[in-house]
């Protein structure tokens, strides 16, 4: 199965520089080139796109290099409110940093997933819809923003259910059932059936009728934990020259995390 050198590396290039934050953020191009041994031709092409979609800033001169974006600016926010007390807006910094890293993972398994599974499955075929495709990206953002701005309930529930819907209908148009049994592809179907799994409680938090922590703890871990999981078996299976090929026991970890949402899914109590 052909892996391409941009969705490779995208989601380990972001986790390097997110460790790399607490000393200053800065990483130059020949630094993460050797760690993932990467070409710096290749790196640079990586490290453009990103930057072109505000997901990391790059700086010249001595002092230069490239450092998250948002995501650095909003930790530090964070860990601000925090210390003034404000535990609120600290939280709303979290979502708008949660909100970020999951519009990172739906845009790349929005190109990755539907493409190895074409190319590992015998006569896969999946449908896309222009107008799915045209809202999977804003509307998870809008969501997110109105839920960290602290806006109308109604805006947040509107937003958010929006998406549960849009993204429902984009993995059902991928047609998950076709993958079989080949665990290495069905956690990334697994993975992304959390989107919807995780905006769904999301808008009816906002309505107070679930908690929502709910909708927090199933992207973290259902969706972001499930991606990473997944790509970085990919990554170390497939630069290691052995074949991409997992156990049956790999996709059980989901099954966990949904045991953890199913139970924490109650109604809160309403004045």
């Amino acid at each position: 199965m052909h892996l391409t050198v941009y969705t490779d590396y995208t989601l380990p290039v972001m986790m390097y520089l997110a460790l790399k934050y607490p000393d200053g953020g800065v990483a130059t191009i020949d630094e993460i080139a050797g760690v993932y041994g990467i070409s710096r031709n290749h790196l640079t092409k990586i490290i453009h796109e990103l930057s072109q979609v505000g997901l990391i800033e790059t700086t010249r001169g001595r002092a230069g290099g490239t450092r998250l974006a948002q995501l650095g600016h909003l930790n530090v926010l964070f860990y601000a409110w925090v210390l003034q007390g404000r535990a609120d807006l600290a939280l709303r910094s979290a979502d708008a940093a949660v909100g970020l890293l999951v519009t990172l993972v739906t845009i790349i398994a929005g190109r990755v997933t539907p493409m190895f599974t074409a190319n590992a499955v015998p006569g896969y075929a999946f449908r896309r819809w222009s107008a799915i495709k045209a809202l999977a990206v804003p509307l998870p953002l809008l969501a997110f923003a109105y839920n960290a701005l602290g806006a109308s309930a109604w805006l947040v529930g509107s937003a958010a259910g929006a998406t549960a819907v849009v993204h429902g209908i984009r993995l059902a148009g991928w047609r998950s059932w076709q993958v079989g049994r080949r665990p290495i592809l069905a956690i990334l179907h697994a993975a992304y059936a959390w989107v919807p799994l995780s905006f769904a409680p999301l808008a009816l938090s906002a309505l107070g009728f679930v908690p929502h922590s709910i909708a927090l703890h199933a992207l973290a871990v259902g969706l972001l934990g499930g991606a990473i999981i997944a790509m970085i078996t990919r990554t170390a299976l497939g630069h290691t020259s052995r074949g991409l090929v997992a156990g049956s026991t790999y996709c059980l970890l989901l099954p966990r995390d949904r045991r953890r949402y199913s139970a924490r899914f109650r109604p809160v109590a309403r004045e």
